[in-house]
């Protein structure tokens, strides 16, 4: 994928009227820590890839991906060079509607 990835396949979102708008961020941060996301990498966890890049952590962050044995489907933890924005929101509705046309029920 020379051309780059999306990569970002799970997302945490907090409500704007959420009544603990502070707690709700602590979890977020967590869950994008590199040792919340490499306790998730472990096949035996969840066996997801990170949403991480790679050059963006230290090198004592990064042994935490390279000693974890990958889940068989997985890409190497290195090989997503660049990662794409996800589309606008106001693509959902063409998307979900070229979806049901070309792989939907009929």
């Amino acid at each position: 994928m020379n051309d780059g990835s999306l990569s970002n396949t799970h997302f945490v979102a907090i409500p704007y009227n959420s009544s603990h708008q502070q707690a709700a961020q602590v979890v977020a941060n967590f869950l994008l820590s590199p040792l919340a996301q490499s306790y998730k990498q472990k096949p035996d966890i969840w066996g997801d890839t990170t949403v991480l890049i790679s050059s963006t952590l230290s090198p004592a962050q990064q042994t935490l991906f390279k000693s974890a044995k990958q889940h068989p489907s997985a890409l190497p933890f290195d090989s997503i060079k660049q990662t794409l924005s996800e589309p606008h929101p106001s693509w959902v509705n063409a998307i979900m509607q070229g979806w049901q046309s070309r792989y939907g029920a009929r």
